[in-house]
């Protein structure tokens, strides 16, 4: 019954709408970290990075050069959002940004690491079948359905996520409130805000909160009843986080995923004259072989 219903096929508009976010956001990333100071701060004015173990060889990665580095991944994002040469441009970024991921562990954020799982799995699929100028430039790529499993690659990896995020969080100063009231120390100056973010109530709260979404907000958003309610949750919770932790773009990266959801997105740019079946090109068992050692890795090493 599962094995059939996901390999049952399905619109392919939520994975294209997909793709461009992801592209978008991926050149904000590129060029942001420029615009913002990121780069200079920890690759320019910085005399050297503290690089993983095994990776002293990416210390070359360093000094003015960063700013072109950087500059050619926003314009890689720009490709990837607009399909062309998409599968070039979304192989070579996802190399570029795990270099950047292993050369430093100052400013390290477990979203850079998601940002790289994300990628490879994109890198395999079909995203640039319809709304991308590849699909115009070569017309055998072009289709408007896929099979359902391949969306749930991308939503089983934000599951792994949030579950192991709340895992995460199950520990003495989170659970009393401590590490609330440092996240958001100083996010504010306003004196109303500032009374409330030092409350104990609100600081458990924030806590607890933050545990019950993590563990509960991927079944909400996967059963239809809950959906509507589980998507409010995950704005009102994904924006606070942006505004408040300054995490980049993640928050905006983990409500891209709702698209995902659906087997079809009604909106008029979409539509088709006629439906395109999956492309037959693409081995199964290649995926197989593939992601289901690269999910056990990611269950025992998250």
């Amino acid at each position: 019954m599962i094995k059939k219903w996901l390999s049952s096929t399905i619109d392919n508009s939520g994975l294209v709408i997909f793709r461009i976010l992801l592209g978008l956001l991926i050149m904000a990333e590129g060029f942001g970290a420029i615009l913002l100071g990121w780069v200079e701060a920890v690759f320019v004015k910085s005399k050297f990075t503290f690089n993983f173990i095994g990776f002293d060889f990416l210390q070359f990665l360093h000094g003015e050069k960063m700013y072109s580095y950087f500059f050619v991944m926003g314009i890689l994002g720009l490709l990837i959002a607009l399909g062309l040469f998409y599968r070039f441009a979304m192989i070579v970024f996802t190399i570029k940004w795990t270099a950047v991921y292993l050369i430093q562990k100052e400013s390290y954020n477990n979203h850079y690491y998601f940002l790289i799982l994300i990628c490879v799995i994109m890198v395999f699929l079909p995203a640039n079948g319809k709304l991308s100028i590849d699909a115009k430039l070569f017309p055998k790529i072009k289709q408007t359905k896929i099979p359902r499993w391949m969306p749930y690659l991308l939503i089983f990896q934000l599951a792994i996520l949030y579950f192991y995020a709340a895992i995460a969080k199950l520990y003495p100063d989170w659970l009393d409130g401590t590490f609330s009231k440092i996240l958001l120390n100083g996010i504010t100056q306003r004196q109303f805000l500032l009374e409330i973010f030092n409350q104990k109530w609100f600081l458990l709260f924030y806590a607890y909160a933050g545990i019950l979404f993590d563990l509960l907000i991927m079944p909400a958003l996967l059963w239809k009843k809950t959906r509507k309610l589980a998507i409010l949750a995950s704005f009102g919770f994904h924006l606070f986080n942006a505004y408040s932790l300054k995490i980049g773009i993640f928050p905006f990266l983990a409500l891209s995923f709702i698209v995902l959801l659906y087997d079809s997105i009604p909106l008029k740019f979409l539509k088709n004259e006629q439906e395109i079946s999956p492309n037959k090109n693409f081995n199964t068992k290649l995926f197989v072989v593939f992601f289901v050692p690269f999910f056990i890795v990611q269950i025992i090493l998250p």
